[in-house]
């Protein structure tokens, strides 16, 4: 077994605090769960990713205004946040930008057209109820934490909107029980005492919404499938390397490599 300090101890128990990150990492990778949760080894932010956190908390802003003052805030204000949130994170975070990825400067002008076109759409849409709700429930021996990124009242119970600024959109019935949605339905349910009617898939680049609807068979899969399982592994210290088209992008590849190089016979 190897050798771990207390604070790595703690972490590996069945009560510890899980994330659909935390949890979605060891389902793609035991070994890059362990050395993100585990090693705690830092890691390089990358363009795509600080971009998305700005992106979020220039919606936050607007929202949090919103529920303030009852009324959007302009065009204007929401673009000058952004500017100073983006130049912000590239001075303290300088993030990785892959060869061919955008720059700075065109990052910055998309956020500018995802912004006009959100604040545009949002215009006549009903006040949020929350914005980026931090949450943390206990669910049996498991806590659950995380951050939902806006709750809207719907017709039948609450609804998750959760914004994804990524090129990749998903097929709608690939949400269905999506992790992430399910984990954060079951949450905010347990936390409001409420039913959460759908989570919605905001896609931010083109302003298009998927829906998901969480059932009680999703929330069981979760309780006793997922979170068993990964917790599980997780104490037994199972971190074996899982190859596949994401190490190409994981920022631990190198290091992975030196450890298990017959690993990556495979990938390409």
């Amino acid at each position: 077994m190897s050798q771990h300090n207390t604070s790595e101890v703690v972490i590996q128990t069945p009560a510890m605090t899980w994330s659909a990150t935390r949890l979605k990492t060891y389902l793609t990778c035991p070994r890059q769960f362990r050395y993100s949760y585990v090693d705690c080894i830092p890691s390089v932010p990358t363009s795509p990713l600080v971009f998305g956190r700005t992106l979020h908390e220039a919606l936050c802003f607007t929202h949090e205004r919103q529920m303030q003052s009852g009324n959007l805030s302009p065009l204007s204000e929401v673009l000058e946040r952004f500017d100073a949130l983006w130049q912000n994170a590239l001075t303290r975070e300088q993030p990785f930008f892959r060869p061919g990825a955008p720059s700075p400067q065109q990052l910055q002008t998309t956020g500018h057209e995802i912004l006009r076109a959100y604040l545009s759409n949002a215009s006549n849409a009903k006040m949020p109820l929350a914005a980026e709700l931090a949450f943390e429930v206990q669910a049996g021996d498991y806590k659950l934490a995380g951050i939902i990124d806006r709750v809207d009242e719907g017709e039948n119970g609450l609804v998750i909107v959760d914004f994804k600024s990524g090129t990749r959109k998903p097929k709608e019935i690939d949400l269905e029980g999506d992790l992430q949605f399910t984990l954060y339905a079951f949450a905010l349910s347990r936390m409001m005492d409420r039913p959460v009617e759908r989570v919605v898939h905001y896609h931010l680049r083109d302003g298009t919404r998927l829906e998901a609807i969480p059932t009680e068979e999703h929330f069981a899969w979760l309780l006793d499938e997922v979170l068993p399982y990964v917790a599980g592994a997780v104490a037994r210290e199972e971190f074996a390397p899982r190859c596949g088209y994401w190490c190409n992008w994981c920022n631990f590849r190198e290091l992975c490599r030196a450890e298990n190089a017959r690993n990556f016979a495979e990938v390409k």
